[in-house]
């Protein structure tokens, strides 16, 4: 993790802020690997473990959704819009 952050620096030569875990299902994210990116000197650290951003969110356990070949651009635009294709399908609830 740390050792990441400063080759990307070096390559963008810029800070890095940000730290976004590749698998970052709830078993990854624990609180001592949390501690090393805060002491890294990240600002912010990204899950993988799915959810929405809302008010109030912590800033290094930032919700995301994976993306791959099985989400169609359709479906991604429609849930930044808020207009979930699971609630057009019936999958809610």
């Amino acid at each position: 993790m740390i050792e990441s952050g400063r080759h990307l620096a070096a390559i963008a030569g810029a800070p890095v802020q940000c730290f976004s875990f590749p698998f970052g299902r709830m078993k990854n994210i624990r609180p001592e690997v949390r501690k090393i990116a805060e002491k890294s000197g990240y600002e912010a650290m990204f899950s993988a473990h799915g959810g929405l951003i809302e008010k109030g969110c912590d800033v290094f356990d930032i919700p995301r959704l994976g993306a791959s070949s099985a989400h169609q651009p359709l479906s991604i635009l429609m849930e930044l819009q808020g207009l979930s294709s699971a609630d057009w399908l019936g999958k809610t609830h």
